[in-house]
């Protein structure tokens, strides 16, 4: 026992070494230095728009560990932007005769790289502004870095209500998972299904906990006071427990909701796991599944599953035309957020072209924080404090029938998400 205790601690420090020792030994691509690089003669002024997958050709390096492609959303964000440059809607003479250089550069969706690099922009004080990253816990601490420098920096994906907080140079596009997602989850568990027995499932993997762990105890603390404890139920897993039905058969049997807090490559596992183990239809919870489970090839079959997210359906959006396409290998929905969020720029900009006031980070800080409404493609913008109070959110559905397909439902607005947080004294 002791030899394999030992041969446990030697591995997992063995382990612990090389992980640190890749990330000091990694250099930072020539590419990304070249577009993130300090002030030289003549330089242009700089949007950089960072996040895993953007721009993805120029600014990954050979033996780079990124996500894949297929699950990058900062691809969608660079196509939104692009495509704004592309349609040229720009309403700025900056960067209609690109004065302003538009630069893309891909954080691989690691917290550590995405920090590095956030030094490097702002230590170059031609860069003005940024919009990305594309997780929330790739943009927590970058955060912070660029309010130090008084940078503006545009969230198009980061809901966690820790990548803003104490900063003052923050603009998010969706709500915040306390503003958005959370009512959501709570309304549609105790107001829409009037669930009884309730099981909250937390994603506890080593990629996913950071994202997970906030809804988990939100959730937790949330139903404690509404549910009966006899009839509320949680499970915490990492990888290695979803593969055995063992450990996920005692907090399933019995159960009429499961509350999945996670990552749709895990929810896939979950899900695979509870079909094979769970053969009638009927005998099988009705799920919510949070936003981080909506990938493309999220499996839902058999179930009758709620999925809460912060942008509608791109597909199901009829005035936007041939404007976007549909590529159905990438979650596209954020393509919306990515288009805004450049389109929001541009206002600002163009409301400092017409007072005359210099170009600069905090001249641009201020005139975003002065905005009123602006006008995005699929829902309006007025930021207070950070956050969109316009905002809405949506819920996807799928039927428990075998061809079913998850689609947009219903969304709510804010207003209707404040009452929620009201009446279920969500804060």
């Amino acid at each position: 026992m002791m030899l394999r205790k030992l041969l446990i601690i030697v591995i997992t420090a063995t382990t612990l070494i090389t992980f640190f020792k890749c990330n000091m030994d990694r250099e930072i691509p020539k590419s990304v230095k070249k577009y993130l690089g300090g002030k030289t003669i003549n330089e242009k002024l700089k949007i950089v728009v960072i996040g895993d997958g953007v721009n993805y050709a120029e600014t990954r390096e050979k033996g780079d560990s990124p996500y894949t492609l297929n699950k990058a959303q900062g691809i969608s964000i660079w196509d939104g932007v692009q495509r704004f440059l592309s349609d040229s809607l720009a309403m700025s003479e900056m960067i209609k005769n690109d004065s302003i250089s538009i630069v893309g550069i891909d954080d691989l969706g690691n917290s550590e790289i995405a920090y590095d690099y956030a030094k490097l922009i702002i230590s170059n004080p031609n860069i003005i502004a940024v919009i990305g990253h594309s997780t929330s816990g790739t943009t927590i601490e970058p955060t912070k870095l660029y309010s130090g420098a008084g940078i503006p920096i545009l969230m198009p994906i980061a809901t966690s209500p820790k990548a803003g907080e104490n900063c003052d140079n923050y603009f998010r596009l969706p709500l915040s998972d306390v503003d958005g997602q959370i009512p959501a989850i709570v309304s549609i568990a105790l107001d829409t299904l009037k669930a009884g027995n309730i099981c909250i499932v937390g994603d506890y993997s080593v990629d996913a906990i950071h994202y997970s762990k906030t809804f988990f105890t939100r959730l937790e603390g949330i139903f404690k006071k509404k549910i009966s404890q006899t009839e509320l139920s949680f499970f915490k897993f990492d990888k290695d427990d979803i593969n055995t039905w063992d450990q996920i058969q005692p907090y399933t049997s019995d159960t009429e909701l499961i509350i999945f807090c996670g990552y749709g490559s895990n929810a896939n596992v979950f899900l695979k796991s509870l079909r094979a183990n769970m053969t009638h239809t009927e005998d099988r919870p009705t799920l919510i599944l949070t936003d981080g489970c909506k990938v493309p090839n999220l499996d839902t079959r058999g179930f009758s599953t709620y999925l809460t997210f912060p942008i509608p359906d791109i597909s199901q959006i009829d005035y936007l035309g041939s404007e976007f396409v549909i590529n159905s290998n990438i979650e596209q929905s954020y393509h919306l957020n990515g288009f805004d969020a450049i389109k929001i720029l541009d206002y600002a900009i163009v409301e400092l072209e017409s007072s005359s006031k210099i170009l600069s980070r905090s001249s641009l800080l201020e005139s975003l924080s002065k905005s009123t409404v602006i006008e995005g493609i699929y829902n309006d913008y007025t930021f207070k404090n950070g956050e969109n109070i316009n905002g809405h959110y949506y819920v996807y559905y799928s039927s428990d029938s075998i061809n079913s397909r998850i689609r947009m439902m219903y969304e709510f607005d804010f207003i209707g998400l404040e009452k929620i947080k009201k009446k279920y004294n969500i804060r």
